[in-house]
């Protein structure tokens, strides 16, 4: 045998060995395939909810600018509609008052009022300069217990006729207590309380804190004249109280649980 038929015959050798590159696996159509990115969005259901409570978000608006590329998740239960817009209240304080506007993506529109919703987006303006949430995605809390809220959303002032009848005076709160007061002064920040009396003629006997009422994250008060209780100077309320922590410069600090109601 020649010398050039053996080296061909080594060279076939090499190729037929296990230098040789494997050969690709064959696709198995039970793996699962990566959704489309044309896939339509839909609503997702979760066990439980991670984001922020509603009203935070307000206070932390600074955080979650549409404008700046900021972005987060929000919490709440959807109620009726405000036009084009949805409201989403807060059901951890405020007794159904505290809701913020939401404009959902098409896929999510027909969802219920009452359900409990996370949505993630960020703070924008619409065409009447009002804050809204737009959402881009959805998810609902399964088996979340349904919830009855006692008061309609906003931050509405109604008025009555007459205090209930358990009520006290100002001096005299305590937790849990429905009070009668006046207003004194209005605050001088988001969150420094009111400063209320028994009448219009007597001193203030303490600092009145509001649902929802709190500062802003890093100072920066972004509050629309539609998140803050409008209550006025000399006019007699009552609201019932959640709690008498501590004094603030010598006066009671009250946190209410519900709305104010204005007295006629």
């Amino acid at each position: 045998m020649s010398t050039s038929t053996l080296a061909i015959g080594a060279l076939f050798l090499a190729a037929c060995s296990g230098d040789a590159k494997p050969k690709p696996p064959e696709p198995s159509f039970d793996a699962a395939l990566p959704p489309s990115p044309d896939a339509a969005p839909v609503v997702r259901d979760i066990s439980e909810a991670t984001g922020v409570p509603a009203w935070q978000a307000v206070h932390d608006r600074a955080r979650y600018l549409e404008r700046r590329g900021g972005a987060g998740a929000v919490v709440g239960r959807l109620e009726s509609r405000t036009g084009e817009q949805r409201w989403l209240v807060d059901e951890s304080q405020g007794q159904g008052t505290l809701a913020i506007r939401v404009a959902l993506p098409g896929f999510a529109r027909s969802l219920a009022d009452g359900e409990l919703l996370e949505l993630r987006g960020a703070w924008a303006v619409d065409a009447d300069r009002r804050w809204f949430w737009r959402a881009t995605e959805v998810a609902r809390v399964v088996d979340a217990e349904p919830v009855t809220f006692p008061y309609e959303p906003g931050l509405v002032v109604n008025k009555i006729d007459a205090p209930p009848q358990a009520a006290v005076p100002a001096s005299a709160a305590a937790s849990g207590a429905t009070i009668v007061f006046t207003v004194v002064a209005a605050p001088s920040k988001p969150g420094d309380g009111w400063l209320i009396a028994d009448s219009a003629d007597a001193k203030g006997r303490a600092w009145l804190v509001l649902p929802g009422e709190g500062a802003a994250y890093g100072g920066q008060d972004m509050l629309a004249d539609g998140e803050q209780w409008k209550l006025i100077v000399g006019r007699r309320y009552t609201v019932k109280i959640a709690r008498r922590p501590r004094r603030s410069a010598g006066l009671h600090l009250l946190i209410a649980s519900g709305p104010p109601r204005e007295l006629r």
